[in-house]
């Protein structure tokens, strides 16, 4: 109606229907004809069925919208280089990360001023190094946001779009917040430190492994009663190396050792004196005692075993029950008076 009051061209998209009942998206077109006067002769007109087009971007725009939301709700945000010219655009949630404002930055040297100093030559390594290769980028490194003085950890990943030559022009990928991971992470690892300090200073050798056997930790003392640095098997079967016997004299296998039977059935082994063969060769009675180590859920995550090097006291007490035994038969013989 506008058009047609005022002359100007008109564009407009809409739905017709087909012969075969299918509704199709049409893009009509029109321009007036006018006389010398300037009235409207007439008008000419196309009509173009633009239907596969609309469903092309109606799939694109989806797209984008299913990718941001997935974006949102792993806190990502995207961020794209200009190899040419060095412009570096940002996107929403990357700027709130960043602490900045623009969207749009002139140079890649206002990203390399928020990287934390100490971070900020490996980080800018990382980037030119993946950019002159045109290989994935991953990089983590901590920022102090300009915005609140906030310093976060962020992991960086990217990789370059070619042009039909070969050459790349842009240079894009996602960032995320990690400061919770690696604040978890440090807390881990300073928890881990002092429980290793304490079981360095343990009267008794102790020995941690994963549920699949790999061995974790020895302790000093664990190292001392073994007579060596025992070898960090990566699994249960790994174990065979230790030597033991059982009370028949039939060899331990891997899996009959208290830690393997703690790890892989839960049991808890209390006092179980085993004759080994230590590493420099001898014998001697080693006192084990094994436990899980559960994780909330119940599952076994790890195991640990105590070891004590009994054999002195094995052999005073069966030199005592010896005697014992001698007297006894002494007695027996001596006559009554």
């Amino acid at each position: 109606a506008h058009s047609v009051r005022t002359g100007e061209p008109y564009e407009i998209e809409y739905r017709l229907l087909r012969h075969d009942g299918q509704y199709r998206w049409h893009l009509g077109r029109a321009v007036a004809n006018r006389g010398l006067s300037g009235e409207i002769l007439e008008w000419f007109g196309t009509n173009t069925d633009v239907h596969d087009q609309k469903e092309s971007q109606r799939q694109v725009e989806e797209s984008e919208s299913r990718l941001k939301f997935a974006l949102e709700a792993g806190e990502m945000g995207t961020w794209v280089i200009n190899l040419k010219t060095g412009e570096v655009i940002l996107s929403e949630e990357s700027r709130r990360l960043f602490g900045l404002v623009d969207s749009v930055l002139n140079a890649r040297e206002t990203i390399d001023a928020i990287i934390h100093p100490e971070d900020r030559a490996k980080a800018k390594e990382d980037l030119e190094r993946a950019i002159a290769a045109l290989s994935a980028y991953d990089s983590e490194y901590r920022i102090v946001r300009p915005s609140d003085g906030e310093t976060r950890w962020i992991h960086a990943q990217g990789g370059a779009r070619l042009e039909a030559s070969g050459n790349a022009d842009i240079f894009s990928g996602v960032i995320v917040d990690i400061s919770k991971r690696k604040r978890t992470e440090l807390e881990l690892a300073k928890n881990s430190a002092f429980l290793e300090t304490v079981l360095e200073q343990m009267p008794v050798g102790a020995f941690f492994a994963e549920a699949s056997g790999k061995i974790l930790f020895t302790n000093q003392k664990f190292r001392e009663v073994w007579r060596s640095p025992p070898p960090m098997s990566e699994n249960i079967e790994g174990y065979r190396v230790y030597q033991g016997r059982h009370a028949d004299g039939r060899a331990y296998e891997p899996h009959d050792w208290p830690l393997s039977r703690a790890l892989t059935r839960g049991e808890i082994v209390i006092g179980e004196d085993t004759d080994v063969t230590l590493f420099d060769g001898t014998r001697a009675v080693m006192r084990l005692n094994a436990a899980p180590i559960r994780n909330q859920a119940g599952e076994i995550i790890a195991g640990v075993v105590l070891s004590e090097d009994v054999t002195n006291q094995v052999e005073t007490q069966l030199a005592i029950e010896n005697e014992r035994e001698n007297f006894r038969n002494l007695f027996k013989q001596t006559p009554e008076m």
